[in-house]
């Protein structure tokens, strides 16, 4: 039996229906499909949120770089007449995830009582010029017996 070789017309019908399929996919994608993505997306900005529950302040920082970084809650004495930190209570953490939740307790005095609280999250970021990160966030927090609320 005689073989019969393959015409160029009996191969491109698939190429060219496979074409014609990907087009398509594209066009409905509306073009986006077709922008150039960069090697290293933005990060999201970081995010300090504060909240009050049972008489403890809980600070849950996240967006950071995933890089090795120091946090720390610190929770100022609402009866402070000067200046010093004596008096502030502090909590310290690290993290090297993007995120950290870090809880603390204030110097209960009478209540309801208004806190200034401070987050503060810092270290050495492993860049080629080996840049120093730091992030600041700072809210007045009301304690109250039943909780509390961030102000």
């Amino acid at each position: 039996m005689a073989r019969i070789p393959r015409t160029p017309s009996r191969t491109a019908g698939p190429a060219l229906a496979l074409l014609i399929m990907l087009v398509g996919a594209l066009l409905a994608a509306g073009g986006t499909a077709l922008a150039p993505v960069p090697a290293h997306a933005a990060p999201a900005a970081p995010r300090a949120d504060f909240s009050v529950s049972g008489g403890v302040v809980a600070l849950h920082v996240s967006g950071l770089p995933k890089q090795p970084l120091t946090c720390e809650l610190i929770i100022g004495d609402p009866n402070r007449l000067s200046s010093s930190s004596r008096g502030d209570r502090f909590v310290h953490g690290k993290t090297a995830t993007g995120s950290i939740t870090l809880r603390l307790a204030p110097q209960l005095g009478g209540f309801p009582m208004v806190y200034s609280t401070q987050a503060n999250c810092n270290g050495w970021i492993a860049t080629p010029n080996r840049q120093f990160y730091s992030f600041h966030r700072v809210r007045e927090v009301v304690v109250t017996p039943a909780g509390g609320f961030v102000l």
